[in-house]
């Protein structure tokens, strides 16, 4: 085999999957609670709520929340998520194809 003077080139690596999906502020969804109480409210009742755990509701408002997530919180809530997170929700839900 005879060298024709190509040097080696390391591939880039790259990620695989889909592009990452807008995250909705968990902090939103525990502030429009806490309006509609009237009063402070904790992780946990929030979380009692919605079926989850104190610590996964306190991971949601530091790292957000998936759209499908927001949106099921949201309304177990007894919310719209446009009541949560306003205009915005249209747009970007359905450009994660949320909407089909």
């Amino acid at each position: 085999m005879t060298d024709v003077g190509l040097s080696w080139v390391p591939l880039r690596r790259f990620e695989c999957g889909p592009a990452p999906l807008r995250r909705w502020s968990g902090v939103a969804l525990v502030e429009a609670v806490e309006l509609a109480y009237g009063r402070s409210v904790t992780y946990r009742e929030v979380g009692v709520i919605v079926g989850a755990s104190r610590a996964v509701v306190q991971r949601a408002v530091s790292h957000g929340l998936a759209t499908w997530r927001a949106d099921e919180w949201a309304v177990r809530l007894g919310f719209h998520p446009v009541e949560v997170w306003g205009g915005e929700w249209w747009s970007d839900s359905a450009q994660d194809g949320y909407f089909g």
